[in-house]
């Protein structure tokens, strides 16, 4: 496991959101790199854009917002589809527009002091960047409400949601992050990158085009040498994909399960 933590400001600017690039685009280069961890503080994760870009006394700041506002949503994507596992640590306030930088990461950790929450309305404003990103986790309507109340909640609340994936205690946080790293740097980055930008498309399908198109990338996926091999070393070897070591117990399975692929005929009846 190669683990690479980027620390996100408190807030902000079109600097910060530069700065959080680069180290993304260096895992991204580094193969040796396999996973990486967004944290914040134990205060806050993030409370999004600056809002000193937007106060009518920075005049001299009025050209940063837009560039601001486009890297935002730039750094948005490049979280959402990184060919890379991505985690996020909450342990402090996620708010706005850093509340949309966690649910773009593929697992959020919160402890269970983490507080969230989307208090853009009271200004006049609307979540409109991270919008997209937060239908991938929540219903409609739970999102509405949360927009409207502007109120934060805690962590509980938020995995309720769909918002945080895991909540455990403070000093079992470096536990979870340890374990959930260990599943996570088994797949491939060509493989992740497949599987992320499907699943965005095929929220747009219908599911009678989603089955077609399934089926295409299905059919040219499993005609891979490489994935072949990857079953035979399971089936035939008991060798685990990607790792070169023996389970202890099936990974499509729970430990404890008697019902390991691996004991069957190979035959479907």
């Amino acid at each position: 496991m190669s683990l690479f933590r980027i620390s996100l400001p408190a807030c902000l600017n079109a600097e910060t959101i530069a700065a959080v690039q680069r180290n993304l685009h260096q895992v991204e280069d580094d193969a040796s790199l396999r996973l990486v961890l967004l944290e914040g503080t134990t205060d806050v994760f993030c409370r999004g854009l600056d809002p000193n870009l937007f106060t009518l006394e920075n005049e001299m700041q009025a050209g940063a917002v837009r560039p601001a506002v486009e890297g935002f949503a730039a750094l948005l994507r490049k979280i959402y589809f990184f060919p890379k596992p991505v985690l996020a640590e909450v342990t402090g306030e996620a708010i706005g527009g850093g509340l949309g930088l966690a649910a773009a990461c593929d697992i959020v950790v919160a402890s269970d002091s983490a507080l969230f929450g989307l208090p853009e309305m009271i200004f006049d404003i609307i979540p409109a960047m991270i919008t997209p990103i937060l239908l991938q986790r929540m219903l409609p309507q739970k999102l509405r409400a949360l927009c409207l109340c502007g109120h934060t909640i805690d962590a509980v609340e938020a995995k309720t949601l769909g918002l945080a994936d895991f909540v455990v205690p403070g000093p079992q946080l470096p536990k979870r992050i340890r374990d959930l790293s260990r599943q996570l740097t088994r797949p491939k980055s060509d493989t992740i990158s497949l599987w992320k930008h499907w699943l965005a498309d095929a929220a747009t399908l219908s599911v009678a085009d989603g089955i077609s198109r399934g089926t295409e990338i299905a059919s040219a996926i499993l005609s891979r040498d490489e994935v072949k091999m990857n079953f035979r070393s399971f089936y035939l070897e008991g060798m685990l994909p990607n790792t070169g070591s023996v389970p202890s117990h099936s990974p499509l399975t729970e430990e404890g399960d008697t019902n390991d692929p691996r004991r069957s005929t190979g035959r479907c009846s």
